[in-house]
């Protein structure tokens, strides 16, 4: 029987209550974490350090331990969406960046709206690394990791239509029709914004599918 843990820490509320949501699940599973590490694919310091409280886990460690924890006793396990809302709140906790004022996608006004609104929405899913909003995006290789990283820096907006869905889909937005729209509108401003952003050519708007006088798609 191995030592018991510390009490969680609640200098981070949210870290606590994902801290303290992995460690009741394990202990429902009736499993140490030497059984959890002989079944996930991640090591038992690893999984310790997760419901250690000092730091917030990775997202594909989130996602094994409460695989594992599930798939040994599903009775009275919270759900997969549960425990990742948990870990999403823990992460915005740590990296405090909703500060910044968005409007929502149906209020945008122009590029540099959008660009704010694409990059609260990133960090209000948990500011995911680039390898997991790759997989989560439906289309890996239409977000590079150049645009990836020049997006969620604040210094370009997507510049395609297979780009913006990859990005929003990614952080699981839910009004795609309100985003794309968003998009249109921005993609049609006149001038420029951010660095290296070079606005769509008419050309560029008839080949992306647009009306310029409607601002939607054709």
């Amino acid at each position: 029987m191995g030592r018991p843990e510390k009490p969680a820490d609640q200098t981070n509320p949210h870290l606590a209550d994902l801290v303290l949501a992995l460690r009741a699940m394990r202990r429902r599973a009736g499993l140490t974490y030497r059984d959890l590490a002989e079944l996930a694919p991640i090591s038992r310091a690893t999984l310790q350090r997760a419901a250690g409280g000092t730091q917030v886990p990775e997202w594909e460690t989130v996602i094994w331990y409460w695989f594992y924890c599930y798939a040994e006793r599903p009775e009275g396990q919270p759900s997969r969406e549960h425990i990742l809302a948990l870990w999403r709140a823990a992460r915005r906790e740590l990296r405090g960046k909703l500060g910044l004022r968005a409007p929502r996608p149906e209020y945008v006004a122009d590029g540099a709206d959008f660009g704010t609104a694409l990059r609260h929405l990133y960090e209000s899913n948990g500011a995911l690394p680039y390898h997991v909003m790759r997989a989560l995006s439906r289309d890996p290789r239409a977000l590079p990791p150049s645009t990836f990283r020049r997006i969620v820096d604040g210094r370009t907006i997507p510049k395609y239509k297979a780009q913006i869905l990859a990005f929003i889909r990614a952080c699981g937005a839910k009004n795609e029709d309100a985003w794309l729209q968003a998009w249109h509108k921005a993609m049609l401003t006149p001038g420029t914004w951010g660095t290296g952003f070079r606005w769509a050519t008419s050309d560029e708007i008839r080949d992306l599918g647009l009306n310029e006088a409607r601002v939607t798609p054709v």
